[in-house]
């Protein structure tokens, strides 16, 4: 610690000893990892939440991802429904999102206005985060086309490289 700064550490069992006789608060554990991690998909573990498929539904791989701190895992394959359009190529996207009110991390679609551009992102930490997998362009015959928008989690400090192997 820093001058002003009391030594912390978290992740303990709480209970009477140490670190553990205060409880940390969610907010300090998402704080931490977001610090850590920033927000993205953990490449190379599982299938790395690709976005695939050319006709509805589209197929998320497994996966997992710091989602603005908050971990995300997925060990089966999700399946999204993409409605054909009327008019209008449509495109939408596919998220992860993080939702403080229903304290869940999901996968989900954000549909876009036909004849539009993808959709905005929703980033308000506290309410919604959205970190984005895909955009998905569909035409009205039902045509899908996957852009690949996976940003993936990184040690968001400097990292030391001459030990490492090449």
């Amino acid at each position: 610690g820093g001058i002003g700064m009391a030594e912390k550490s978290i992740f303990w069992t709480t209970g009477t000893e140490g670190d553990g006789a205060n409880p940390y608060t969610e907010a300090e554990v998402v704080a931490w990892l977001r610090r850590t991690f920033g927000s993205g998909v953990l490449y190379g573990y599982g299938n790395g939440l690709v976005v695939s498929g050319t006709s509805s539904p589209v197929r998320i791989a497994t996966g997992a991802a710091s989602v603005d701190g908050f971990p995300y895992e997925s060990d089966a394959a999700v399946q999204i429904a993409i409605p054909t359009p009327a008019a209008n190529t449509r495109v939408g996207r596919i998220v992860v999102r993080a939702n403080w009110s229903a304290r869940t991390c999901r996968i989900t679609r954000i549909a876009g206005t036909e004849g539009a551009g993808p959709p905005s992102l929703t980033q308000n930490r506290g309410s919604i985060w959205d970190m984005p997998l895909a955009s998905v362009s569909i035409t009205t015959g039902g045509v899908i086309t996957v852009t690949d928008e996976r940003e993936f989690a990184h040690f968001t400090t400097q990292v030391v490289t001459e030990n490492l192997a090449n």
